[in-house]
């Protein structure tokens, strides 16, 4: 149903809030993981009702089989370099009309709209040896998925509606960062 609840920016809020403080879903692991856990989070917004899908982004030099990758700058200005980055994607009634919102408690404190959230992903090859970036080359493809889709080249169409393979990857991802402390 495409129709689902609208939510207001404030609620928006409210939930993304709720993501956030979520144990389950560890976000101060940024190396890994967003696509367990956009999967995750789109079965807690289904389950109430929430419309949203899953948006992915890639560096759009790339192929979805062979990405040159996307990359974040961090808080301690180190690059953290990841193949693809994903996350929830949900619409919020703003004034008079209805805008996306991304749902990125790894990388933002609110809902943002898709522009600010592309804006943080930089494209891998566009970064110069000096740590700058060519802003020029900052193409990046986006897909949007349904929610109940696991990953488009992974597992495609594969809906774990159980979530059994998301929560083996969320345990997976968690182990990792445990190990990385």
């Amino acid at each position: 149903d495409r129709d689902g609840v609208l939510l207001s920016e404030e609620s928006a809020q409210m939930i993304f809030d709720e993501l956030k403080s979520n144990d389950e879903f560890f976000w101060e692991y940024t190396d890994d993981g967003c696509l367990a856990r956009a999967h995750k989070m789109c079965a807690i917004l289904h389950e109430r009702g929430v419309f949203c899908e899953k948006i992915r982004a890639d560096n759009a030099h790339g192929t979805w089989l062979r990405s040159f990758g996307i990359s974040i700058l961090k808080e301690d200005d180190k690059w953290l370099h990841m193949n693809f980055h994903m996350a929830v994607l949900v619409r919020v009634a703003v004034s008079t009309w209805i805008e996306d919102r991304v749902i990125d408690p790894a990388l933002f404190n609110g809902p943002v709209s898709v522009e600010t959230w592309l804006e943080k992903l930089i494209n891998r090859d566009s970064i110069k040896n000096d740590g700058t970036v060519d802003r020029s080359e900052q193409q990046k493809d986006v897909t949007r998925l349904p929610f109940d889709v696991l990953e488009r080249c992974l597992f495609w169409a594969k809906k774990d509606s159980g979530l059994r393979i998301t929560k083996k990857l969320l345990q997976l991802h968690r182990k990792d960062f445990e190990k990385g402390r």
